[in-house]
């Protein structure tokens, strides 16, 4: 629902370690898995996905730190705990502010939403008493009246620095207060336009995660490749290997027969290349063959083929130049 949130993986993950504790996970998809995980990782250290603000909480972060240049980040408070104030105040759980307050109507919901944040709260009955004391003020409320105004800074209304969220449709605060040159006020327009811009330069920043995410795509199938070929690999060892064995149980037989070490090596050498060779070399004289009594010129044509595949492909697998 979110491009570029990085909360999914680490619920993908948890599934994955629940599937692997029940042995549900077979190794192509835990390879699969791992592998996904290792776009991830990448993504998010070679692109710009994940630092964009396109939520409304992340857009208020960086709204403020956007222009608290010379305004110290000492003390915020939130006014209001209803269902937007919830999405936003958990991403302040993090930024290293002095004070964090959060007012409300209902004490009860003000509470639950502070100890998220570790954060102090109050009653709304408490505001006009303490607001005095903070430089970033983030509301979201529904009031039929703009109580945030001019009678309630009166006394700072020209002595500091003063920032102001308010998200509340009509807004809470009094748009008078924009007369002061050290009042800053942004509503759930400037949000949006956050958003709006973050949304649009994730999408650029997704061009960048999906050209490592086919990289990463291209790495499973070529491991993909690597794992169906063991089964063949595994065989032609075991095949070599019997050859391997059988020249040197008669290399042992002749020399306790007390035949000269030098021809016994000798011959050694001679039958395993002969016995390793000549299977191959029997199979590829045949694929040259075709059936003289049809003497068909499709079967010819597809004999054909089927030879000059072959002798491209020792010619790979040896690393033959022919001159």
């Amino acid at each position: 629902m979110v491009l570029g949130e990085t909360e999914i993986v680490a619920q993908v993950k948890e599934a994955v370690n629940i599937a692997k504790e029940h042995n549900s996970v077979h190794s192509y998809l835990s390879g699969l898995f791992q592998m996904s995980f290792a776009a991830a990782k990448i993504v998010r250290s070679k692109t710009a996905i994940n630092n964009i603000s396109i939520s409304i909480g992340n857009a208020a972060v960086d709204l403020i730190q956007r222009n608290t240049k010379n305004l110290p980040l000492e003390s915020i408070l939130f006014v209001g705990a209803g269902k937007m104030m919830q999405q936003i105040v958990p991403y302040f759980k993090e930024i290293q502010v002095n004070k964090k307050t959060i007012i409300n109507r209902t004490l009860n919901n003000a509470k639950t939403l502070a100890q998220t944040i570790n954060a102090s709260y109050l009653g709304l009955s408490n505001l006009a008493d303490v607001i005095n004391d903070y430089s970033i003020i983030i509301v979201c409320c529904n009031s039929n009246t703009s109580f945030l105004n001019n009678e309630i800074f009166k006394n700072v209304l020209k002595e500091k620095e003063l920032l102001i969220i308010d998200l509340s449709m009509p807004l809470i605060t009094n748009i008078n207060l924009l007369e002061f040159p050290n009042i800053k006020l942004f509503s759930i327009d400037d949000i949006a336009g956050i958003v709006d811009v973050g949304i649009e330069k994730r999408k650029l920043a997704s061009i960048d995660a999906n050209i490592i995410i086919n990289e990463q795509i291209e790495e499973y199938q070529n491991w993909l490749k690597k794992r169906g070929l063991s089964p063949l690999i595994k065989a032609l060892r075991n095949h070599a290997e019997n050859i391997r064995l059988e020249v040197l149980s008669i290399a042992q037989n002749q020399l306790q027969n007390g035949e000269s070490a030098d021809e016994v090596i000798k011959q050694l050498s001679i039958k395993l290349t002969n016995k390793l060779l000549h299977e191959p070399t029997v199979n590829l004289c045949i694929s040259q063959k075709t059936d003289v009594t049809t003497n068909l010129k499709l079967e010819f044509e597809s004999n054909k083929v089927h030879q000059d595949e072959l002798v491209s492909l020792v010619k790979h697998l040896y690393n033959l130049n022919l001159g």
